[in-house]
């Protein structure tokens, strides 16, 4: 299990593991034939601007889908699926919405 993001370097930045540098991990994900379980995770307030005013929906169940469901589009979106196809992903909480979105 994972948290949606992860923060290097500053308190309050954000990295996401579709960047090319978390690959190798990636292809030992595949290769150990494990799931990889992506829990969300709180956002940072200070980056998530649309929330301004607003700090309940930071956390479930509104903010956490949304972190969630936005790393995992971006996963998608990455080709990470294409270059290693048996990755075994699981998206908690029915998906993080993104089923009902689609």
């Amino acid at each position: 299990m994972v948290a949606g993001c992860s923060q290097v370097g500053e308190a309050d930045s954000v990295v996401y593991y579709d960047l090319p540098q978390y690959r190798p991990f990636w292809a030992i994900v595949q290769q150990l034939d494990v799931p990889f379980y992506f829990h969300p995770r709180a956002l940072l307030a200070k980056r998530e601007r649309v929330f301004n005013g607003h700090p309940w929906l930071l956390g479930g169940p509104w903010g956490f889908s949304v972190a969630a469901s936005n790393h995992a589009l971006r996963l998608m979106g990455s080709g990470l699926f294409d270059e290693y196809p048996k990755l075994k992903v699981i998206l908690g909480h029915l998906g993080e919405g993104l089923a009902f979105q689609i």
